[in-house]
């Protein structure tokens, strides 16, 4: 439950300027505009003669850009747009209603700056407001069997075993829905600041608005949103699981100063008891294990700290052998 007032009471009062705590620093810079985005990926073969084609598509993202978008994915357009509406419903609501769900950013405390952004995390989805608890019940389950599903291509892709693949494997997804309200100058801040994710993967439902940008070759490039695609991409525990062969890679949110955006990301990881280790057919003497075996409870507390302290982007520093 949020402890500090709302940031979009702020702007829907005609906030003129970004107030201190939400100035970084280190300011978002220009985006390139390269000829080639992130790929989308058709996943209507996965369940084909054709899968060996698909899971190679996908393994080649993975390796080339840690990010991708994915259609013919088998959640209904009907349901991404229903729960995108339930959102922009609950941001809607009054404040003392939207309180009991809005969550603070763990930057307020921890860091000398906020992201323009509210959050709500529901501890049960039961306990939404009937509007949202319908759409969200229904995506989550649609989302943690997607991401159950491309999990087992991206490891097949890096050609794990039967046996690799059921000592690690997908036991978690976390749901969140994020409003970055318009910014009166977005040169100062950022709707969420350059970091990497812990699970496996992140599946991302995101409107058409934009802002997600990701850093390839030195260099933030737009991740424009296509209409009924969900993005994913490659997280910490997938690193180690490749041993480096699948980067988690940088991604953040830059701020408009016109409309709205809303995004509902699912994190897909392992259990919190679970370990996670390099693939044993990955290592070898001309390929030395990159990364130790973590329990991911161990990384994630790790990962908290360092990552709203400020002193990292990501927690992979506490696998790195």
């Amino acid at each position: 439950m949020a402890t500090t007032g709302s940031l979009k009471e702020l702007v829907d009062q005609g906030v003129k300027s970004v107030p201190s705590k939400y100035v970084f620093p280190s300011r978002p810079n220009s985006t390139f505009k390269p000829l080639a985005s992130p790929p989308v990926i058709d996943l209507a073969p996965l369940d084909t003669p054709e899968r060996p084609l698909a899971v190679a598509q996908i393994g080649n993202a993975c390796r080339d850009y840690g990010f991708f978008q994915v259609i013919n994915h088998g959640i209904p357009p009907s349901l991404l747009e229903r729960l995108l509406d339930a959102a922009d419903k609950f941001f809607s609501l009054p404040i003392e209603d939207r309180l009991l769900f809005l969550v603070d950013d763990p930057r307020d405390k921890r860091s000398a700056c906020v992201n323009w952004k509210e959050t709500i995390a529901f501890r049960s989805i039961s306990s939404a407001p009937a509007f949202c608890m319908e759409p969200a019940l229904e995506y989550k389950t649609e989302a943690h069997k997607l991401g159950e599903r491309l999990y087992g291509a991206i490891v097949e892709s890096l050609g794990a075993t039967v046996e690799e693949m059921s000592k690690q494997h997908v036991a978690s997804c976390n749901m969140m829905m994020h409003y970055y309200p318009p910014c009166p100058d977005p040169s100062l801040t950022f709707g969420l600041s350059e970091h990497t994710d812990a699970g496996f993967i992140t599946v991302l439902l995101q409107d058409q608005v934009g802002g997600l940008e990701i850093l390839k070759d030195g260099q933030w490039i737009a991740c424009d949103p296509v209409p009924n695609s969900l993005t994913i991409n490659i997280a910490d525990q997938m690193e180690i699981l490749s041993n480096g062969q699948f980067a988690s890679i940088l991604h953040r949110v830059v701020t408009n100063g016109d409309r709205p955006r809303l995004s509902v990301p699912c994190f897909i990881g392992p259990s919190l008891e679970a370990t996670t280790s390099p693939l044993a057919h990955l290592i070898g003497e001309r390929n030395p294990a990159l990364y130790k075996a973590v329990v991911y409870r161990d990384y994630l507390q790790h990962y908290m700290k360092v990552r709203f302290d400020d002193t990292a982007t990501d927690g992979l520093d506490f696998a790195r052998l």
